[in-house]
């Protein structure tokens, strides 16, 4: 944690869900041992351990040691006695790194309404499809519609239809897996410059670009602009 924030350490490409992360530590927080156990009573078996170092100094190490039945067997730093807590409780407070990754691509959630002022799609064959917002004199000469298409052709966009076929989709678009947080090489994923197509959506005064590359298996493979980390 550094500036209120949390980041994976060594790990500068992966982007962590706030709220995941809070929900995490909120059940790190609140760990409670519901029994002891003797040795004998539980089969053995090394499932590895969490650190938890707190603000105001201090360090714990819970180290999960065993099974028994629905039930985990840990114990803590400086402490001889073996408790137990129900295994599901430790597979919460040791998730993998995707399950805490921030899944939104253009962070736009469901439901947003910031108004996109624009939209470009640059297949990698060389086909382009761009539509903004109108100007001011475009809108004076025709402002039956606010969004207008300047390629592949000049004309207005039917507004209705860009905001389903769209406007409303964008938020949808989340990473399914990810795939290599540090790529020797993006040509494998077709990612390399000259193989991807790519998406620019501009909201405000923000601006998104996701590059598309390869699909494999029914996913595709994709990186944002500005990141390292191709996710499917």
């Amino acid at each position: 944690k550094a500036d209120g924030g949390w980041s994976v350490e060594n790990d500068e490409v992966a982007v962590l869900d706030a709220k995941k992360v809070d929900e995490l530590i909120k059940s790190a927080s609140g760990i409670t041992a519901n029994g002891r156990t003797a040795d004998g009573s539980f089969e053995p078996e090394n499932r590895g351990k969490i650190i938890i170092e707190r603000n105001g100094g201090g360090k714990t190490e819970i180290s999960f040691i065993g099974n028994a039945g629905d039930m985990c067997v840990f114990t803590l730093s400086g402490d001889s006695s073996r408790y137990t807590m129900y295994a599901a409780s430790r597979d919460i407070l040791m998730p993998a790194l995707d399950s805490l990754r921030k899944l939104e691509i253009f962070g736009l959630p469901d439901g947003d309404t910031e108004e996109i002022n624009a939209y470009e799609f640059r297949e990698n064959n060389g086909f382009v499809m761009s539509v903004r917002l109108k100007d001011d004199k475009e809108l004076a000469e025709d402002g039956k519609n606010r969004y207008i298409m300047t390629e592949p052709s000049l004309c207005s966009v039917d507004d209705e239809r860009f905001q389903q076929q769209i406007a409303v989709k964008l938020p949808q678009i989340k990473a399914e897996k990810f795939i290599d947080d540090f790529p020797d090489s993006l040509e494998k994923y077709g990612l390399d410059e000259s193989s991807r197509s790519t998406l620019t959506i501009r909201c405000g005064d923000r601006t998104d670009t996701l590059y598309i590359g390869r699909v494999d298996g029914g996913l595709v493979y994709a990186m944002k602009e500005g990141e390292n980390g191709v996710f499917a």
